[in-house]
């Protein structure tokens, strides 16, 4: 009966897997943390002759022991140029079995693009409207080439009228602050002359 229990045993080992995985040291996360911290993102944009923007995202100094995932899933294990055009979310990784954990998170934005930059009212205009990496908001095309109109004739456009919305918000954050002071002083003049 014990030499029966004995196989039994040995077939019941053999069928178990025997994996034996090491644990990640502090000092291989702090290695992964250092190199994962040399990777850097980049991008560059081509200007085709109908003012399409097309961006390049330059991914260097990705090496064997790390690899990068971008928010759509994505894997890059080398210097990468990929095209895009929005604004992409990185998260570095370890290739070391050890240490199969994500190391950092980064983010590239790129610039908004003035998509109607391309319209035939900005062909040789050289308003700041028709800066291809001017931000038009919300605008619809009608309201773009209506704000192009006013700035010909001087006038203020609807665009920048956001700006003056700054402005006079700025103006405020230095007279309110200022009449407090003026107030607390005036104040404690009065206090210093009713108690003397």
């Amino acid at each position: 009966m014990g030499v029966k229990y004995k196989y039994l045993f040995i077939v019941f080992l053999s069928l178990m897997p025997l994996t034996i995985r090491a644990q990640c040291t502090d000092s291989r996360r702090a290695e992964l943390n250092k190199i994962a911290s040399n990777v850097k993102f980049n991008y560059s944009y081509n200007v085709s002759q109908d003012r399409d923007v097309q961006f390049s995202i330059i991914i260097s100094n990705v090496t064997p022991d790390i690899y990068v995932v971008d928010n759509r899933g994505n894997q890059y294990r080398n210097f990468e140029n990929i095209i895009s055009s929005q604004s992409t979310e990185f998260e570095i990784y370890s290739s070391d079995s050890n240490c199969n954990e994500m190391i950092l998170t980064r983010s590239l934005s790129l610039p908004t693009y003035n998509t109607f930059s391309k319209l035939d009212e900005c062909n040789n205009n050289t308003s700041y409207l028709c800066n291809i990496w001017y931000d038009t908001g919300y605008y619809d095309q009608r309201d773009f080439i209506q704000a192009l109109k006013n700035e010909k004739k001087g006038k203020q456009s609807n665009i920048s009228k956001n700006d003056s919305k700054v402005n006079s918000f700025n103006m405020y954050v230095f007279i309110i602050p200022g009449l407090v002071i003026i107030g607390l002083v005036v104040a404690i003049i009065i206090f210093i002359k009713k108690k003397g």
